[in-house]
């Protein structure tokens, strides 16, 4: 019987400790975890963060290439706040292997993260 009780108050003790350390630890989270939706992007990055999401649209621009040849084109793209792409030029590398057109026309169907300011021009590189 002592056995049993001596057993008895070590489980009680853990489950007290194990009260004790959630409390603590809850007490410490901040009260409210950031949000991770998807939202406006911060105002002073906008060009930054079009550089880096504009890569994923290099495979629509490959279509554009006359031959199969490796090339490099810059392009130069004014993006909306609401994340369109409200111009596109050619930059440059666009010699005779590539369809400027096409580039262009490619690069007017992208789309970006919204973000909070004014229209933004940023240059992107591509590896076609």
């Amino acid at each position: 019987a002592a056995e049993r009780r001596a057993a008895e108050r070590r489980a009680a003790e853990r489950r007290a400790a194990a009260r004790e350390k959630a409390r603590r630890h809850a007490r410490a989270r901040p009260a409210a975890e950031p949000s991770t939706r998807p939202g406006p992007i911060p105002a002073p990055a906008p060009a930054a963060a079009i550089a880096r999401q504009a890569p994923t649209y290099r495979r629509s621009l490959t279509r554009c290439k006359h031959y199969d040849l490796p090339q490099r084109v810059r392009l130069q793209l004014t993006v909306q706040p609401d994340g369109r792409v409200a111009q596109a030029t050619v930059a440059g590398g666009a010699d005779g292997r590539v369809d400027v057109g096409c580039l262009v026309e490619s690069a007017r169907r992208f789309r970006f993260a919204p973000f909070a300011g004014q229209t933004v021009t940023a240059a992107v590189d591509y590896r076609l």
